[in-house]
């Protein structure tokens, strides 16, 4: 599993640097894990561990792309403001996935409260 991990690491970075035209190592590829990170919460798998679906990390790559556009394209905001966007966007998903089945259960409780009351 590491080699072909290793080995696709290589590819991408040989299409990265031929994107680019050259490759600084201090500085290629700062922030990437951040996408990687942002596609895979909003794909739908959970930080706490466990399953998801390549589809939805698909899409949450797509989503996080769009979100990172939307604020990219705003002149008057510095690339820390940026960051900090972006950021706050992956603590709300996270947020969301944490508390969502939360407040789920509790929605189902009260419901079966209501039946067995009402």
């Amino acid at each position: 599993m590491f080699s072909v991990t290793g080995l696709l690491v290589g590819v991408a970075s040989f299409i990265q640097a031929c994107k680019i035209g050259n490759v600084t190592p201090a500085s290629s590829g700062t922030s990437y894990e951040m996408y990687a990170i942002a596609a895979v919460v909003l794909g739908g798998v959970n930080m706490a561990g466990g399953r998801g679906k390549i589809l939805g990390v698909f899409f949450g790559a797509l989503s996080y792309t769009t979100i990172n556009f939307i604020i990219v394209s705003i002149p008057a905001l510095s690339p820390d403001i940026q960051n900090t966007f972006q950021g706050l966007v992956l603590i709300c998903v996270i947020l969301v996935q944490t508390a969502g089945p939360v407040i789920k259960e509790k929605f189902r409780s009260m419901r079966k409260q209501a039946k067995v009351n009402g």
